[in-house]
């Protein structure tokens, strides 16, 4: 594996902030560039990795944007419950390591957090 270009699932799995479930079905539809070497381990190109992370962080942000623009209803937002699934289901996940399952709690809860000063914030401005 030439260590500039191609990357190894665990490394490509903390760069995009996904699964390895999802990551090898990426792989599978084409949109991240990927194959297995001859000792059967996955070597995925890490400019693939890093545009499909980068993708997906833009997409975020234009979710954002539109939501601050009121463009979808902003009196809705994920509950409690649906963060809590969530949580368990990353605490219950085998596959993934310790550092993982670290940041993409951090990410719920951030997710969370910013909903709800959000929401906190839009329904002060409404009064």
């Amino acid at each position: 594996m030439n260590n500039n270009t191609h990357i190894s699932t665990k490394e490509a799995v903390r760069i995009a902030l996904i699964t390895p479930l999802h990551l090898r079905s990426l792989i599978r539809k084409g949109e991240i560039a990927g194959k297995k070497n001859d000792s059967g381990e996955w070597a995925i190109e890490r400019q693939s990795v890093e545009e499909y992370a980068q993708k997906r962080q833009e997409q975020a942000d234009a979710r954002i944007q539109r939501i601050r623009n009121g463009e979808y209803n902003t009196n809705i937002r994920p509950t409690t419950a649906t963060a809590n699934r969530m949580r368990k289901k990353i605490e219950d996940d085998t596959q993934l390591t310790k550092e993982l399952k670290e940041a993409f709690l951090t990410a719920v809860n951030r997710y969370e957090l910013a909903w709800d000063q959000e929401y906190t914030a839009r329904k002060e401005k409404s009064k």
